[in-house]
């Protein structure tokens, strides 16, 4: 402490420490006794929500167990309406089935009857039979010998006629009975075979049945259970509302608790909140005493309290004062932070050194990578420039008819960034650049050196725009047939206006426009219009 005479001393007034001491512990003994009742409140506000869960999950079991109830009980009328509808239907299956058996009966009869009618026919068309050759032979015996007798003869040959449609009659009624009896007969199997499936399906339904009662069995076994559980869930439903009854008094009782603890602690927060404002006046007070000690004198508390002595002259204290305040100023400004600033600086630098000399190997590894690459590419360039080379040579001369091609660096030294000049002979001509011969010509030496490319590394599709727009017919015809050739390993197509170029295609197709503002695709087989 700092006296108005100028005397330093250290410690503090032992009386006050102690009643803030005192105050502080006493405050955090209530805000620890608040807190347990915080959590005794909050176990028992737990307990009553886990009881009230148990309550709802209860309430709702029982709701499952009713509607499962009351689905047994729908499946169970279900099922009876279902076995009374099967009664029903079997009811009526036994009474067509009777009925079937009468009408089979009757047309058992009926066919008995017809049969019997059948016999009686055919023994009167035997009859018929033998008495008209009875009369064939008398006519036969009478009719060469006595003219007198051809009255009678055509009498009985009138007679034998009538008898003849009689016959033909009774065989057409005959013929006709035996196609009803027919039909009898396959109405007679078409009944017996629904009678068979009606049996099927009787016995299906009666073996249904059975399930069905063995099921309704089941169901009220269910449904005794349920009734049997519901009666016991009951039992714990009341001993549960009984419970929660009970809990909710200890709710009460514990709200009302609370309500006093809370009161309580109002009355503790005010309290606490008056000696939280005097121990922030005695902080201020000390904190300023501690800025003043600092600001005079550089040093912190614990220094001082280390540094503290007992004063004998306070005149000689203050001379020994003047003369460190004077060797203080002496000194000048001292950066108090100046070793941490040291510390950082050093760990940036180290930080950066190694970030150098990381980018310093990445950059030696980028720039050996990049030799070797450009050693690489210029291998391979200049392989594939000697074929591609050697190509354009050949090509040339078999579309030109001769002469030479030949592609040249304008910087050997330097493959990869080199330029190429195209140098070319045609037949009859000198050397010379490209530039320097005709549309045409050109032209056709654009196109060898495609060709030549393509030789060396055929590609599977390739799409020309009119190339050969500006060659002679007799050209045309020399690019046609090497197109032809080349389209064994690659798929062309050309767009294309000359003649020539058509010819060799496989598939030609043209736009037209018939109406205004219409276009259309026509596609033509020169392969299958050629044959």
């Amino acid at each position: 402490m700092l006296n108005t005479s100028g005397a330093i001393s250290g410690g503090s007034n032992d009386l006050n420490v102690s009643g803030i001491l005192s105050r502080a512990n006493q405050i955090a003994e209530l805000a620890q006794d608040i807190e347990k009742l915080k959590n005794d409140l909050s176990i028992v506000k737990n307990n009553v929500l886990f009881i009230i869960n148990e309550i709802d999950k209860l309430s709702k079991e029982i709701h499952i167990l009713q509607n499962t109830i009351r689905e047994k009980e729908n499946i169970r009328l279900k099922g009876e309406s279902q076995i009374s509808n099967i009664l029903k239907n079997l009811k009526a299956i036994t009474a067509k089935k009777e009925m079937l058996k009468q009408e089979r009966i009757q047309l058992t009869e009926q066919i008995k009857n017809t049969e019997s009618e059948l016999v009686k026919y055919e023994n009167e068309q035997r009859e018929i039979e033998a008495e008209i050759n009875d009369l064939k032979k008398e006519i036969e015996k009478y009719g060469e010998t006595q003219k007198e007798n051809i009255t009678y003869r055509d009498s009985i040959l009138s007679e034998v006629t009538n008898h003849k449609i009689a016959i033909n009659s009774v065989i057409n009624e005959i013929n006709s009975v035996k196609k009803e009896i027919e039909k009898l007969f396959n109405e007679k199997d078409e009944i017996l075979k629904n009678i068979s499936e009606k049996h099927n399906e009787k016995l299906k339904l009666k073996n249904k049945i059975v399930v069905l009662e063995e099921n309704n069995m089941v169901l009220e076994k269910s449904i005794k259970k349920y009734q049997e559980e519901k009666v016991g869930k009951n039992v714990v439903i009341n001993r549960l509302a009984e419970e929660r009854h009970m809990l909710e008094e200890d709710l009460n009782k514990a709200t009302a608790d609370q309500e006093k603890l809370s009161r309580d602690i109002s009355s503790l927060n005010d309290e606490m909140n008056k000696l939280i404002v005097k121990r922030a006046r005695f902080e201020t007070e000390l904190e300023n005493v501690q800025n003043r000690l600092w600001d005079d004198y550089e040093l912190t508390y614990n220094n001082a309290m280390i540094l503290k002595k007992e004063i004998g002259s306070i005149s000689k204290a203050q001379k020994e004062i003047n003369q460190l305040k004077e060797q203080i100023r002496e000194l000048g400004v001292v950066n108090v932070s100046a070793i941490e600033d040291y510390a950082k600086t050093k760990e940036r630098y180290e930080f950066m050194n190694a970030q150098k000399t990381d980018l310093e190997n990445a950059g030696e590894k980028l720039k050996r990578i990049i030799h070797e690459m450009n050693i690489l590419m210029e291998k391979q360039f200049s392989e594939q420039f000697r074929l591609i080379n050697k190509n354009f040579d050949a090509v040339f001369k078999e579309l030109f008819g001769g002469g030479m091609a030949n592609l040249r660096l304008t910087d050997t030294d330097n493959v990869l960034e080199s330029g190429i000049e195209i140098e070319v002979q045609p037949p009859g001509k000198k050397l010379q650049n490209m530039m320097l011969l005709s549309g045409g010509e050109k032209a056709f030496t654009a196109i060898a050196l495609l060709f030549s490319i393509l030789h060396l590394k055929p590609v599977s599709f390739c799409v020309l725009d009119e190339i050969e727009a500006s060659l002679d017919d007799a050209n045309v015809v020399r690019f046609a047939e090497y197109l032809k050739k080349l389209s064994d390993k690659t798929q062309f197509i050309v767009i294309t206006h000359r003649k020539g170029t058509m010819e060799v295609s496989d598939i030609i197709y043209g736009i037209t426009m018939q109406e205004k503002g219409i276009s259309k695709v026509v596609s033509l087989k020169v392969g299958d219009k050629a044959g």
